[in-house]
């Protein structure tokens, strides 16, 4: 009976949610830059990606003709579009529609599974959106990694381009260099600004479009240093030789300041850890003194504050610790 209902409910809350979001994927048309690269970079997305199909199989096949035909329905929603824009900066194979269904998917099995697992409805429920939260968090973790993978190549890239341009090559020329000669994720973005000036964009859309893919200050100093020289003048190759060592720079100093902080941030793992350490060893020792929180509800209510109290700490300390620059 329990796992009827629970077949049922996450049947329920799949049918809700298509239905919202086939009602909701009405929306006006947008043709815009991006559009026009898709056919480009779908293509060169399922390149990329035949490594990871390639191990995952076909049940990877077969989800993704399964979320194609509902993420097609609802791709010009608001939050497709922006999900899209993420997409783009964690370079995933996947469209912004497509992964919003996976999440979807991902919440409905993991809180059908729970809910089997523990016999309660309302335990699949809260799991089964912990983890389409856990699945948006990984994708933003995804994304800060590769952003910091980006500002470490960001220095050597422009001492490329200025040692190119004294050797007279064009702008564009010197951004196709990086492109073919360093490794990813630079070499993606800048073949994808590439991209765009041979479609049409004036190479300060494409630049600010860069921009945007990549949120970094180091970044937005470049786009900032290229288009003021593309409107006064000056030279090209001497400004990117200033910015690039003004970028080396601030790496430099926030490797020391990780350094200078790294006892503050362990010290907040510990602590973080340290509950579940200590109840995990009652556990074994004396599981009875433990079992009250599990069976009862007003133990569960305790796990459920500690775990969230926990959590508040963990963000205080890395607030603390974590100097912006």
């Amino acid at each position: 009976m329990v796992i009827l209902l629970s077949l049922t409910i996450g049947l329920f809350f799949f049918i809700v949610i298509t239905i919202f979001l086939l009602r909701a994927g009405v929306s006006t048309k947008r043709v815009d830059v991006n559009a026009k690269m898709r056919p480009y970079m779908e293509q060169r997305n399922i390149q990329a990606a035949q490594p990871r199909r390639q191990v995952a199989g076909q049940f990877f096949e077969a989800l993704l003709r399964v979320i194609h035909p509902i993420g097609s329905s609802i791709i010009r929603m608001p939050q497709a579009i922006s999900m899209d824009q993420r997409m783009q900066q964690a370079d995933l194979p996947f469209r912004g529609a497509d992964f919003i269904v996976l999440m979807v998917l991902v919440g409905i099995v993991a809180g059908v599974v729970a809910a089997i697992l523990f016999q309660n409805v309302f335990s699949g429920v809260l799991l089964g959106l912990m983890a389409m939260i856990a699945s948006f968090f990984w994708l933003q973790i995804h994304i800060q990694q590769r952003r910091t993978a980006f500002g470490n190549q960001l220095g050597d890239a422009l001492v490329m381009m200025a040692n190119a341009l004294r050797a007279g090559f064009s702008f564009n020329q010197t951004m196709s260099l990086v492109g073919r000669e360093m490794s990813p994720p630079i070499s993606t973005e800048f073949t994808k600004t590439i991209m765009e000036i041979q479609l049409g964009a004036s190479t300060e859309t494409a630049m600010e479009n860069m921009g945007r893919r990549i949120p970094s200050k180091d970044l937005d100093l470049v786009v900032t240093a290229v288009l003021i020289q593309r409107q006064v003048g000056g030279n090209l190759s001497q400004i990117l030789d200033t910015v690039a060592q003004t970028i080396m720079d601030r790496i430099r100093m926030k490797r020391e300041i990780k350094a200078l902080t790294a006892q503050g941030r362990l010290s907040g793992y510990i602590l973080a850890c340290l509950p579940f350490g200590f109840a995990g060893i009652i556990l074994l020792i004396a599981p009875e003194f433990m079992m009250p929180l599990f069976t009862l509800t007003i133990g569960r209510i305790l796990i459920g504050v500690g775990i969230f109290l926990d959590f508040i700490g963990l963000m205080i300390i890395r607030k603390l610790v974590n100097i912006e620059m």
